[in-house]
């Protein structure tokens, strides 16, 4: 399959190494998570998961079941998001779970991380952090961490340590 990676942002493949989603950045909107499938020597292009604004990260659970989309405009004024969307393995597509996409005032997720046993995961952007519990739905939300904007403006990365217990 041709597909330009320069507009990629950042990818994430499933725990089976089968499916790749890639979140593109092209210059132009609507930005769009790209599902493909793998072969072992092929990649074919299967869904494209399509919203305004930019894919900022992905991330698979880890039984390959769910994906969070880590989505914003880096606008100051407008609500970015996230979207945590099942898996379909049959229909090979991602399927919103409307409940549990979140809209907040936080400019720009810039990233998600699931917990390594899939029971909540965390998302990050400017100045903020949320930590999720996650078993289906409804989304809850289990702590929340603003930080101070004179030392630390922006979260770059997150990673939940191997047994579950730092962030």
């Amino acid at each position: 399959t041709s597909y330009n990676t320069q507009s990629l942002l950042c990818v994430s493949w499933n725990p089976d190494s089968k499916y790749l989603i890639a979140g593109e950045f092209d210059g132009s909107a609507p930005y769009k998570a790209h599902l493909f499938y793998f072969d072992g020597s092929t990649i074919t292009s299967k869904y494209e998961f399509v919203k305004d604004g930019t894919v900022s990260d992905i991330r698979w659970d880890s039984q390959g079941r769910y994906v969070i989309i880590g989505h914003g405009d880096q606008e100051i004024e407008t609500a970015d998001s996230f979207y945590v969307c099942e898996f379909n393995r049959s229909a090979e597509t991602l399927d919103e779970i409307q409940s549990s996409t979140v809209f907040t005032d936080v400019n720009y997720y810039s990233t998600v991380r699931w917990f390594p046993d899939g029971d909540k995961f965390a998302v990050a952007g400017y100045s903020d952090l949320k930590i999720y519990d996650w078993d289906g739905v409804p989304l809850c939300k289990a702590s929340e961490l603003n930080l101070d904007v004179s030392y630390a403006r922006y979260i770059e990365s997150i990673k939940w340590s191997p047994d579950g217990n730092y962030l």
